[in-house]
C-alpha cells in the first residue's frame, strides 16, 4: 500500500471527528477495501478485504476509473436505514490513482428539514386557504352591513317623510276645529235655523280632536321606531368598524402567511 493511503489510515479516526454528522469512513486502495470506520448508524456496505471487482457500481469504483471526486445521494436503505450522501475521493501518488477514502454521511437532519419545510409549506397553504375564505366571508358580511346601513337610512327618511305628512295633518285638524268651532258659533246666532248645523260643526270638531289625537299616537310610535332605527345604525356602524379592522387583521395574517411560505420554501431549497 502507498505511503499515501498509510498515512490516511493513520488519521482515519481524527478525521472521523471532524463530521458533525453521523459518518462512516471508508479508504480503499486499487483492489479491495483497505480499512473503515462505521458510524453509529451508516454502516459500510461492504466488509474490509471486499475487492473492488464486487463494487462495479459505486460511486467509489466510479470515483476512481475517472481519477475524479464523485458525490451520490441515496435513500434509506437496509444497510443503512437512513439516507445518506456517498463521498469518494481518489487518492493519487505520482500521478497515478493509488485508492480512494469515501465518507458516508447521514442525512437524517437533513432529511427532517426537508420533511419539516414541506409539512409547513402544505400547512401554511391550508392556513392561507382558510384565511382567503374567511376574508371572503368578510367581505359578503361587509357587503351584507353596508346594505342594511342603506336600508336603515333610507327607514329614517321615511319617518322624516311621515312626520312632515303628519305636521300636515296635525294642521289641518286644528283648522279644522277652529272651523267647527266658528261654525257652532254661528250656529247659536242662527238659533233653531241652525240647529243642524251646530251638530255637524261638533261633529267636525270632535274628528279634528280625534286625528290631533291619533298624530300624536302616530308621532309617538314613530319616535320609538326612530330609536330603534337610531340604535340599529349605530350597531351597524360599530359592526362597520370591527368588519374593517378583521378585513385589515386578515390581510396582515395573509402577509404573515406569505412570510412563513417564503421561509419554508427557502429551507425546502436549502435542504434540496
Amino acid at each position: 500500500m502507498s505511503a499515501k493511503l498509510d498515512a490516511i489510515v493513520a488519521c482515519l479516526d481524527v478525521i472521523r471527528q471532524t463530521y458533525p454528522e453521523d459518518a462512516s469512513l471508508i479508504v480503499f486502495d486499487t483492489e479491495k477495501v483497505v480499512t473503515q470506520i462505521p458510524g453509529e448508524h451508516i454502516k459500510p456496505e461492504f466488509d474490509v478485504g471486499t475487492p473492488i471487482t464486487e463494487m462495479e457500481n459505486t460511486v467509489t469504483a466510479k470515483a476512481m476509473r475517472l481519477g475524479q471526486t464523485l458525490c451520490e445521494e441515496r435513500d434509506a436503505i437496509m444497510v443503512t436505514g437512513v439516507p445518506y450522501v456517498a463521498t469518494a475521493v481518489p487518492i493519487f501518488e505520482d500521478g497515478q490513482v493509488v485508492g480512494c477514502v469515501t465518507a458516508l454521511v447521514s442525512q437524517g437532519r437533513l432529511a427532517a428539514l426537508r420533511d419539516g419545510a414541506s409539512e409547513l409549506s402544505a400547512l401554511v397553504q391550508e392556513m392561507s386557504a382558510n384565511a382567503d375564505e374567511i376574508a371572503q366571508a368578510s367581505a359578503r358580511m361587509a357587503e351584507f352591513v353596508q346594505g342594511m346601513a342603506a336600508h336603515a337610512g333610507t327607514v329614517s327618511e321615511n319617518i322624516d317623510k311621515i312626520h312632515s305628512v303628519l305636521d300636515f295633518v296635525k294642521s289641518v285638524a286644528t283648522q279644522s276645529h277652529m272651523l267647527g268651532l266658528n261654525a257652532a258659533i254661528e250656529a247659536a246666532r242662527a238659533g233653531e235655523a241652525g240647529r243642524g248645523f251646530s251638530v255637524v260643526a261638533g261633529e267636525i270638531r270632535k274628528m279634528a280632536e280625534q286625528s290631533k289625537q291619533a298624530v300624536q299616537d302616530i308621532q309617538q310610535q314613530l319616535e320609538v321606531v326612530l330609536e330603534a332605527v337610531s340604535r340599529m345604525d349605530e350597531a351597524i356602524r360599530t359592526m362597520s368598524g370591527a368588519t374593517q379592522e378583521h378585513n385589515a387583521n386578515i390581510e396582515e395574517l395573509n402577509s404573515e402567511f406569505a412570510h412563513v411560505a417564503a421561509t419554508a420554501e427557502k429551507l425546502a431549497k436549502a435542504a434540496g
